[in-house]
C-alpha cells in the first residue's frame, strides 16, 4: 500500500522489482466518525467570516514550520501557529480559519491535516513535497467527491485484505521416474501421496523400457 501516487512512483523507479507485485494507492484513511465531525463544523461555521492562516509547529525540521511562518510574514497574512491542542480543537481552528499553508522540507506523502484543512473550507498554500496535493480526487473543489474517495478508500483496502486472506496459492508437484517397475519402485502409491497437497503432480519419465511410462 502505498499513501500517494508520487510515493509508489519514487519507489517503483528505485526498486523495479516491487511493480511485479500487487500496488494500491490507499492515501489515507478516516473514521466514520471523522466525517460525521467534518459536516457538523461545516454546518456550524457557514455563515461564519474566515479569518487568519493556521501554520503547523513542530519540533521536526521535516514539516518545514518555519517556512510556512516565513511566507506568512512575506504575503502580510495573519496567522496562527498551532501546536499541542487537542485533535477536536486543531479542526475547530480549521474550520474557522482563511487558509492552512504547509510547507514541508521532505516528501510528505499524504498529510491528514493538509486534507482536513480542504474539507474544512480552507485556502492552502502547499509545496511539492506534500505528495497528494495533484491527485485528481484532491484537486478538486468538490468537496463530496474527496469524501467518497477516502470514503471508498476503508472498502478498498478491506476487500484487497480479504482477497489476501482467501488466496490460495496452487501447488505443483514434480518427480522422475526410470525402470519403477523393474526396480519395483511404489511410482502410483508415490504420485497418489502427492495429490494428498498439491493440485498437479507433473511425471517426467526418462526412458523407461519396462512399462512404467505406459
Amino acid at each position: 500500500y502505498w499513501m500517494s501516487e508520487a510515493q509508489q512512483n519514487i519507489y517503483l523507479e528505485k526498486f523495479p522489482f516491487l511493480s511485479e507485485k500487487h500496488n494500491t494507492v490507499l492515501s489515507s484513511v478516516f473514521s466514520d466518525d471523522f466525517f460525521v465531525h467534518l459536516k457538523a463544523l461545516r454546518e456550524e461555521h457557514k455563515d461564519a467570516v474566515r479569518e487568519g492562516w493556521i501554520v503547523l509547529g513542530s519540533s521536526s525540521w521535516i514539516k518545514g514550520a518555519s517556512s510556512a511562518e516565513e511566507w506568512c510574514k512575506e504575503n502580510n497574512l495573519n496567522y496562527e501557529v498551532v501546536w499541542g491542542l487537542p485533535y477536536e480543537e486543531v479542526l475547530s481552528r480549521l474550520a474557522m480559519a482563511e487558509g492552512f499553508v504547509y510547507l514541508p522540507e521532505g516528501n510528505d506523502t499524504c498529510p491528514r491535516m493538509v486534507i482536513e484543512a480542504k474539507l474544512l473550507g480552507c485556502k492552502l498554500h502547499l509545496n511539492d513535497f506534500v505528495q497528494h496535493k495533484d491527485e485528481e480526487w484532491f484537486a478538486t473543489d468538490n468537496t463530496l467527491e474527496i469524501e467518497e474517495y477516502l470514503y471508498g478508500s476503508r472498502e478498498l483496502f478491506w476487500r484487497k485484505e480479504m482477497d489476501h486472506a482467501d488466496y490460495r496459492p496452487s501447488i505443483s508437484g514434480y518427480t522422475t521416474t526410470l525402470n519403477c517397475l523393474q526396480q519395483e519402485y511404489p511410482i502410483l502409491d508415490c504420485v497418489r501421496s502427492m495429490l494428498d497437497f498439491c493440485d498437479e503432480v507433473v511425471v517426467l519419465d526418462g526412458g523407461s523400457d519396462d512399462g512404467t511410462y505406459e
